[in-house]
C-alpha cells in the first residue's frame, strides 16, 4: 500500500516536471503525448481533490474524476454544458457571484465555504479555492479545487450537541458542579 502511494507521488512529481518544462520551454517541439492543456488535465486526474475549470460565463469546461464522482455528473454531461453556478445551492449563488471579480483579479479573500448541490439533490458543505486561468495575461476562466468538508461539519455538529447536553445536565443538577480542568498557579 505504502509503495503504491510512493509510486503515485513519484508519477505526480514526474508529470509536474514534464508540464513545467513544456510551459517554460515554449520553443521546444511538443512531445506526441498531447498539448500542455491535455497534460495538465492528466495531472489533475491524479489530484486527491475535486478539480474544475469554468469559462468566464461560469460554464464547466473540465472536471477531474474526483469532481465527477462527488457531483454525480458524467463527463458526457459536462461536455454538453453545465453551469458551475447551478452546482451551488441557490442561497449561496449570489455570494459566489460576488466573489467572481475577486477571483478574476487574483485578490485574496476569506469566503470559501459553500454548499455544493449534487446531481441527485444531495447538499455537501465544501471549501472552494479558485484562481484565474490566464492566457496572454488576460483572464479567460477560473480553475480551482473543491474540498468536501462533510466530516468536519458532522464533527462540529456532534461537538456542539454534546456541549449543549452537558450544559443542560449541569444546569438541571441539584448539586454544584466543579470543573476540575481549571489551571492553578
Amino acid at each position: 500500500m505504502m509503495e503504491s502511494q510512493h509510486d503515485n507521488q513519484k508519477e505526480l512529481l514526474n508529470k509536474i516536471g514534464q508540464l513545467h518544462r513544456r510551459i517554460t520551454e515554449s520553443d521546444q517541439t511538443p512531445p506526441a503525448a498531447g498539448s500542455a492543456e491535455q497534460q495538465f488535465h492528466q495531472l489533475a486526474e491524479l489530484l486527491p481533490q475535486a478539480y474544475f475549470e469554468l469559462d468566464l460565463e461560469g460554464n464547466l469546461r473540465f472536471a477531474n474524476g474526483h469532481a465527477l464522482q462527488l457531483s454525480g455528473y458524467s463527463q458526457e454531461e459536462i461536455n454538453r454544458g453545465i453551469s458551475g453556478f447551478d452546482m451551488i445551492v441557490p442561497e449561496d449563488r449570489e455570494r459566489i457571484r460576488a466573489n467572481l471579480p475577486r477571483i478574476l483579479n487574483g485578490e485574496k479573500y476569506d469566503d470559501h465555504e459553500y454548499r455544493f448541490l449534487c446531481k441527485d439533490g444531495r447538499i455537501i458543505p465544501v471549501l472552494i479555492y479558485s484562481t484565474p486561468i490566464l492566457h496572454n495575461g488576460e483572464a479567460i476562466g477560473i480553475r480551482g479545487i473543491l474540498i468536501d468538508i462533510s466530516d468536519a461539519k458532522s464533527f462540529e455538529r456532534k461537538l456542539r450537541e454534546s456541549e449543549e447536553r452537558y450544559s443542560l445536565a449541569t444546569a438541571a443538577a441539584n448539586v454544584g458542579v466543579w470543573d476540575w480542568n481549571v489551571k492553578t498557579g
